[in-house]
């Protein structure tokens, strides 16, 4: 950063733990220390399970990963085979599991997202699972 202050792995845990989400875009958009402490891949990935952002807020943050690094959503996948569309569950089963239960996904407008950005939903994880297939089986 040109204007003397570094970011530190500490900061950004306190930027995440306050749902600083508009000084994370920032970060993302404009910042090559953010890089350095986090991949784009690992920060995708906890944008799109993480409830601490609430689904509008989560759509920012993976927009403007997809526009500093296109094509993120759909070249990522995890040791087990998961796609951001499955880390999107995750975010329905953590803010689920909170309030006892949703009516509506709370991770619909992200997934969506991450779906329309090249994420495939017929992708299987190492169970041999697709997204499509248990998000079926949860309806």
């Amino acid at each position: 950063s040109g204007h003397g202050y570094k970011l530190t792995r500490q900061w950004l845990r306190l930027i995440v733990a306050e749902r600083g989400w508009r000084l994370l875009e920032n970060l993302i958009l404009h910042s090559d220390e953010l890089f350095e402490l986090v991949s784009p891949r690992r920060l995708l990935l906890k944008i799109c399970a993480d409830g601490r952002y609430d689904d509008a807020a989560a759509v920012q943050l993976v927009r403007a990963l997809e526009s500093r690094f296109p094509g993120l959503a759909k070249s990522v996948v995890d040791v087990f085979g998961d796609t951001p569309l499955w880390y999107t569950l995750y975010r329905y089963q953590r803010c689920a599991s909170v309030i006892g239960g949703w009516k509506e996904d709370p991770s619909r407008l992200c997934s969506e997202l991450v779906y329309r950005f090249g994420c495939d939903p017929n992708h299987k994880n190492s169970a041999g699972l697709s997204w499509r297939a248990v998000k079926c089986a949860m309806k």
